[in-house]
């Protein structure tokens, strides 16, 4: 397996603002965003140091913080907040999610100057700026201000930190700054609100309506209390209340960590890894043979058709099929290391549980057949040896944490795999919070949660889908027009979507005919133990002194030893969860084939914004796919190895 490097500490600000600064003292709003900006950045800092390596708390690399100015660059403060950026002593870059075209876009600037302000700053190489086109009309206003409003989605999707530089007393458009702080303040992105009619008051927005602003003055220890809440997980703040995470939340969070950055299995050798890998050839094959069993038990796999992707030759597709494999090889570094965990510590847990079930009526078996025949002793013996490896399974799997490890490194391996996607059309997957009685099992209070946002912000937003810079301008803009889109549309359905149905499908397939052969079995047990039971009460034994020993004990066995491993393979499938696991993957696949019917229908004649339309049935399939996921912390989480 690769090994896991902590993630690089990034930050990104997105800035929306007026762009008409003409009644503003531009120098002193200049001035108050230089502060603001600096102490964000050295708190930043401050939060980085006290959490990188070689720190005992380290959670994330030495490497210099990374900060990302999310940025429509139109005229007035949005053009100002990128020109103070560079003459700051840290390193930040620039993303800029604009509507139009660019030339489109330029056009409805109101000055020469704000077109030629734009320009160098695209040009600007210390920027490392990245421009991604929509393909958004701007042909009427109802359409422009629909751009506008697409674009500004886009920039909050991508920010943690808002800065808004706006003149309360002035009504915006839609898509414009008002508006814009209002939503970020509905998903709960913190805004500072810079006045641009008093440049030297800047306050945090805790609620923006229509009527009412409810904020608070910003001051250096509100920054750092804001930066903490952003950079890192719950257990490692400062301050928070304890209905935010509660101390068993706390300590999952901190172990959590800490055993995912000292996994042995990520190591290149050692005492440790060894051990896990014994534990694995010790415990999987009862797993494996299961689900051998299950595999050999379903009818013939059907394979879905159209795996393969239509290869168009024009620019843009081409331009997708770089796009989709840069996204692949960077997801797979992050992705397969955590998917091979994954399976490792399920193959262990689902491993593990069946042997002590089965050695738990292995031991019930062995205790009978110790008091027939000679080797009573032989039979005592073994079944201690049974005992003792029932009990030292318990204590490993709480030792190892075997069934949280499974389920949270299947959550991040998910995560990855719809990254992958979402960020060919400029889009991010969002945690979801799943309903208040699973707040143990919320993204955004565990570790998991936060390695995956903290992955996300250490990249630069939109970079995967231009090509390498060089020094022409037009290489730093990713398009996204009808072409480009329409072909990660297809290849989305092909390569993500089909793949995911068939898996769903299949698991449905192989989880329903276990609880078929469980319920054969368990039914065949019950008959043979009623027989069993018959014979007990006849008063016929054998003549023969042998005979009748060995009649003795086989009915010893069918009454007492037979309902033993009855309960053995009953508490496999309620251990297992293999009947709900069946009915939830049958919902899925079923979903997922709607959904991609859905996707299929979608065109650029039926659908005014396109990009937006494919976009958005990609962030439901992610969503879809991540509730399921979530679903296996719930059942799993419940379910750790007992003693049988």
């Amino acid at each position: 397996m690769n090994h896991i490097n902590p993630p690089v500490l990034g930050l990104r600000i997105g800035i929306v603002g007026n762009r008409d600064l003409s009644g503003a003292d531009e120098a002193l709003v200049r001035q108050t965003l230089e502060v603001l900006l600096t102490k964000i950045c050295l708190a930043t800092e401050t939060i980085r140091v006290s959490h990188c390596q070689p720190s005992k708390q380290a959670i994330y690399a030495a490497e210099p913080a990374q900060y990302s100015l999310v940025n429509a660059l139109a005229e007035g403060a949005d053009q100002l907040a990128a020109d103070v950026v560079r003459t700051l002593p840290f390193p930040f870059r620039l993303s800029c999610p604009i509507p139009f075209p660019l030339d489109t876009y330029k056009h409805w600037f109101a000055t020469q100057s704000g077109r030629e302000q734009f320009d160098r700053l695209v040009a600007d190489e210390r920027l490392d700026p990245v421009v991604i086109e929509l393909d958004c009309h701007a042909d009427t206003p109802t359409r422009r201000r629909d751009g506008y409003r697409a674009a500004a989605d886009m920039l909050l999707e991508h920010t943690d930190i808002l800065i808004a530089l706006y003149d309360p007393d002035v009504q915006g458009n839609s898509g414009g700054s008002l508006e814009t702080t209002q939503i970020a303040v509905q998903r709960q992105i913190p805004v500072i609100h810079l006045d641009t009619k008093n440049p030297q008051v800047t306050t945090l927005i805790r609620k923006l309506t229509r009527f009412e602003e409810n904020s608070i003055p910003v001051t250096d220890a509100l920054i750092q209390e804001l930066l903490e809440t952003v950079l890192l997980p719950v257990a490692y703040r400062k301050a928070q209340s304890p209905a935010v995470a509660q101390e068993e939340d706390k300590t999952l969070c901190v172990r959590g960590v800490q055993c995912f950055f000292d996994e042995p299995l990520l190591k290149e050798g050692g005492a440790r890894r060894n051990r896990a890998r014994a534990l694995y050839r010790l415990y999987a094959p009862a797993w494996k043979l299961t689900a051998g069993i299950m595999k050999l038990a379903t009818a013939s796999g059907r394979r879905e058709a159209g795996s393969g992707t239509t290869r168009k030759t024009h620019e843009s597709a081409a331009r997708a099929e770089q796009a989709i494999a840069g996204m692949k090889a960077a997801c797979a570094l992050q992705q397969e290391p955590v998917n091979a965990l994954a399976c490792h510590y399920m193959d262990i847990y689902r491993g593990s549980f069946i042997l002590n079930y089965l050695l738990g009526a292995v031991a019930v078996l062995l205790a009978i057949s110790s008091y027939f025949g000679d080797a009573g002793k032989v039979f005592t013996v073994i079944e201690l040896i049974a005992l003792l490896l029932i009990v030292v399974t318990y204590q490993s799997s709480r030792a190892g944490d075997w069934q949280r490890k499974a389920v949270d490194y299947r959550f991040m391996a998910e995560f990855f795999r719809h990254i992958e996607w979402l960020t060919l059309l400029g889009r991010n997957a969002q945690l979801l919070k799943p309903a208040t009685h699973h707040h143990a099992y919320d993204p955004a209070n565990t570790w998991m949660g936060w390695y995956l946002q903290a992955f996300i912000r250490s990249q630069h937003p939109f970079r995967g889908l231009v090509p390498d810079t060089g020094p022409d301008p037009k290489q730093r803009v990713a398009r996204l027009d009808r072409a480009y889109v329409g072909h990660v549309q297809h290849a989305m359905c092909s390569d993500w979507l089909e793949q995911q149905h068939h898996y769903h499908r299949t698991l449905h397939g192989r989880y329903s005919a276990w609880d078929r052969i469980s319920n054969r079995i368990m039914a065949s047990l019950f008959f043979l133990t009623l027989g069993g039971v018959l014979l007990h009460l006849l008063p016929w034994h054998p003549d023969d002194a042998l005979v009748n020993r060995y009649y003795t004990w086989a009915v010893a066995v069918f009454v007492a030893a037979l309902p033993a491993f009855l309960a053995a393979v009953h508490g496999i499938t309620v251990q297992g969860e293999f009947e709900r696991l069946a009915e939830r993957s049958a919902a899925t696949a079923g979903y997922l084939k709607n959904l991609i019917s859905r996707l299929r229908s979608i065109t650029p004649e039926s659908h005014t914004h396109y990009a937006d339309a494919v976009g958005d049935h990609a962030i439901e399939a992610a969503q879809v796919m991540l509730e399921e996921v979530t679903d296996w912390q719930v059942l799993y989480r419940a379910h750790a190895v007992e003693l049988t």
